[in-house]
């Protein structure tokens, strides 16, 4: 019986991949043609003070960071020339490369080989208060690699941002221990 819940549920897992990959082709095509359609919304929301306070906001755990003079940082890349083009470039990329690697092996035991084979030490640090990604990801990770987590309390998605000072701290213990 057990055996017949793990075909189907590899079977499943197969079908939703080909879908993916299938879906992916009919659309990225299409996403090519109408490349200059889509910078438009690109470019609106990176002008867009509310979207960067918004964005920002979700991402810190403490509001009250989030101020104009960060705001304008991020939005400073609208001042670089094809900006928008790289950053749909990016996207676009990154569904190509998630149809290519459809069916692959999961990147976890990927990555823990390779760090393995080269002997990579690796220090997952994550914000405690991270409402993008949540910390029992990292946990997972962590387990999984069989590696170091930092967990910053009263921190978000940007531990390097909201604590520098005890970001870079973590990291130079956690050098410190390997020289």
């Amino acid at each position: 019986m057990l055996l017949n819940e793990r075909m189907n549920a590899l079977r499943a897992r197969a079908v939703a991949r080909a879908a993916f990959r299938a879906a992916f082709l009919l659309v990225y095509p299409l996403t090519l043609l109408l490349r200059p359609f889509l910078l438009i919304p690109v470019r609106g929301l990176v002008r867009s003070l509310r979207f960067w306070y918004n964005g920002l906001g979700f991402a810190y755990a403490d509001q009250g960071k989030v101020d104009r003079v960060l705001v304008d940082n991020y939005r400073r890349a609208k001042t670089v020339i094809d900006w928008d083009v790289g950053l749909l470039q990016f996207v676009l990329a990154q569904f190509k490369a998630a149809a290519e690697d459809a069916g692959e092996e999961d990147l976890v035991p990927r990555l823990d080989r390779a760090a393995r084979e080269h002997g990579i030490p690796i220090l997952i640090l994550h914000g405690a208060e991270d409402r993008i990604v949540p910390v029992s990801n990292s946990r997972a990770l962590a387990r999984a690699l069989d590696c170091e987590l930092a967990v910053f309390p009263t921190c978000g998605h940007q531990p390097q941002e909201e604590l520098p000072e005890e970001f870079v701290g973590a990291v130079a213990d956690w050098l410190r221990r390997r020289v």
